[in-house]
């Protein structure tokens, strides 16, 4: 009888162990790809529909882009630096990118403006420029040219 306790009791001493170990290394992997993904390099991902995304690109199993932000032209013709999961449907997660959506990928400078405006949470001021917003024949929001802002003026 007596061996039969010590058994049982030593039996639930090695699950204890068992799962403790378990426990501690999922919070080690986790951990180690947490501080993987942070030190990655922002990229700017261009995609079909002519969406440029910024943030950290994780390209295994499928793309996913983490703390992903976008540029925003505002009605004043102003632009603005849009974190993702802060737009009006309160996305959570990563972005999942279609690879096939996908033109192209490039990892861009840490001391770009956009990786420095993302790390300070706003856009500096030499890209907060202002123009007039136009439409073109779809009623669609475009850019001006700003190399020939002659060219892009309504009648």
């Amino acid at each position: 009888m007596r061996s039969q306790s010590i058994t049982r009791s030593s039996g639930k001493k090695i699950l204890i162990v068992a799962v403790s170990v378990i426990v501690l290394a999922i919070l080690a992997i986790g951990s180690v790809v947490c501080i993987k993904l942070s030190k990655k390099p922002y990229v700017a991902v261009y995609l079909t529909t002519g969406d440029i995304y910024y943030g950290r690109l994780s390209l295994f199993p499928k793309y996913r882009l983490y703390d992903a932000w976008f540029l925003q032209r505002s009605q004043d013709g102003s632009l603005g630096l849009q974190k993702f999961a802060d737009a009006f449907w309160k996305p959570i997660g990563p972005i999942n990118i279609d690879d096939d959506k996908v033109v192209f990928w490039t990892e861009i400078e840490s001391t770009s403006p956009i990786a420095e405006a993302i790390e300070k949470k706003q856009l500096p001021e030499s890209m907060k420029t202002k123009a007039p917003a136009a439409q073109n024949s779809q009623g669609d929001m475009v850019v001006p040219d700003q190399a020939n802002p002659s060219e892009n003026t309504q009648p």
